[in-house]
């Protein structure tokens, strides 16, 4: 007996999300950055002195503030200490302690609060 069966073709069927191939595809990039991670060369520190740095001709302390004050006859005082006479129109003292701090706290890499 034979039968003659056909086959009918049956409507598609939708078979919702499907996370088995995300899944691949995460344990793919995840195994292609642990592949990268064990390439990479670790960068050696090496120790070279830049131009430009000061040779400081003695250790000065820097403070964190100045006050410089002025008299009504002229007189400079730089941290209640007098510096230059009240004739002196450059002030040759003043000028050299504050360049001198300057340079201090730029090679420190601090900044001084003069008030």
């Amino acid at each position: 007996m034979s039968r003659n069966t056909k086959r009918k073709p049956s409507a598609e069927v939708n078979l919702g999300f499907q996370i088995a191939p995300m899944i691949d595809v995460v344990f793919v990039i995840m195994l292609f950055f642990m592949a990268m991670v064990g390439a990479m060369k670790i960068e050696n520190a090496h120790n070279t002195k830049l131009p430009g740095t000061i040779e400081m001709k003695s250790d000065v302390v820097t403070p964190d503030e100045i006050a410089i004050k002025i008299e009504d006859d002229g007189q400079v005082y730089l941290n209640d200490d007098p510096l230059d006479t009240p004739e002196a129109k450059n002030l040759p003292e003043l000028a050299g302690n504050l360049n001198q701090l300057r340079e201090s706290s730029e090679a420190s890499k601090s900044q001084v609060l003069v008030t």
